[in-house]
């Protein structure tokens, strides 16, 4: 779907049209879902995750201006704002979460989909590898690589979502790109057997 196709059915769903918006529904709920399903417990609740963002994008559309930003980097934002008021619940009345499931699926749905792996920035990892190395870095790291490689997003997108330039999403992912390369090389020297001298 080109930018001109989505802005020409946003327009026609900020006038009401429920069909304009079941085709931004169906080109967004998958991409939405992948976001919400690396971020909580079961699929049930990126399921009402998903719902609920898709409601406050129908709800919040009137008010959307494809001149401040772009329409993905606003849905992103509304999932990642309902993702936010959800674990403050959560957070109020704690569970025990199993991180790596979601994270688990989300990554073998965007490896499915995904049809070129060196875009996880010639590093020579598995998906269960990054996973565990991502958990290492900070937050800021975690999320320019996400948005950028998982998600998909462009720079440009990303900075909007992130509060920041796009200069600063470049350099952050250069940073975050070189401790993954660091952190790869730590786990490969630590694998290989170690030297005995006579």
């Amino acid at each position: 779907m080109t930018d001109k196709e989505l802005l020409r059915h946003i327009r026609k769903a900020q006038a009401g049209d429920s069909e304009a918006f079941a085709f931004i529904y169906d080109a967004y709920s998958g991409k939405l879902f992948r976001y919400l399903r690396i971020k909580v417990q079961s699929q049930q609740q990126a399921e009402d995750l998903l719902q609920e963002t898709l409601v406050k994008i129908w709800r919040g559309l009137p008010g959307f201006n494809p001149d401040k930003g772009t329409f993905n980097a606003w849905a992103y934002r509304v999932a990642a704002n309902t993702l936010n008021d959800f674990l403050r619940k959560i957070y109020r009345v704690p569970e025990a979460l199993e991180m790596s499931e979601g994270v688990e699926y989300a990554a073998a749905a965007w490896q499915a989909e995904s049809p070129s792996q060196e875009k996880l920035l010639d590093l020579e990892l598995s998906l269960a590898e990054l996973k565990s190395k991502m958990t290492r870095l900070p937050v800021a790291y975690r999320l320019v690589l996400e948005y950028r490689f998982l998600q998909d997003l462009t720079v440009e997108e990303t900075a909007e979502l992130m509060s920041k330039s796009s200069l600063a999403i470049r350099l952050l992912q250069h940073r975050a790109v070189k401790k993954l390369k660091i952190l790869n090389k730590q786990n490969h020297e630590d694998v290989q057997p170690k030297k005995i001298s006579p």
